[in-house]
């Protein structure tokens, strides 16, 4: 049997990502915002849609906002989570996940956020860090 060891730096925790993020759950079909990037992309639940993107090449999924409801644009709801009393942004994206196996993850994972100059936002697949389990 051969040993491969393990020849990097020790890091003793993983860091959180910070600043305006976005989680997505394969499992809820969902995608969340922070409160920071609800704010950066100027979300409420009146009149708020997004429509979305990908780019493989890149490996980046864009986020577009509008005021206009159509047929491929999900409507921002807020969402409420009891267990930390907290409400946050979030659309319904399932045709998304089906459309794209590369955002069909185990579990939720949280990515930056980051806005492009032509005023769309995105995020890298590159950059997601899981979402801890829960302890039963």
């Amino acid at each position: 049997m051969t040993m491969e060891m393990f020849n990097e730096d020790l890091v003793e925790k993983r860091e959180n990502i910070t600043g305006p993020s976005v989680s997505l759950s394969y499992r809820r079909t969902q995608a969340t915002f922070s409160k920071e990037a609800a704010k950066l992309m100027n979300l409420s639940t009146e009149s708020c849609y997004i429509s979305f993107g990908f780019d493989k090449k890149a490996n980046q999924l864009g986020f577009f906002v509008s005021n206009e409801p159509g047929s491929q644009k999900a409507q921002v709801k807020l969402l409420h989570v009891g267990a930390t009393n907290v409400d946050c942004l979030y659309v319904n994206m399932a045709s998304i996940f089906d459309k794209y196996p590369a955002l069909q993850f185990e579990k939720a994972v949280v990515f930056p956020l980051h806005e492009h100059e032509k005023k769309y936002f995105y995020i890298s697949l590159d950059e997601g860090k899981s979402k801890p389990s829960k302890k039963k």
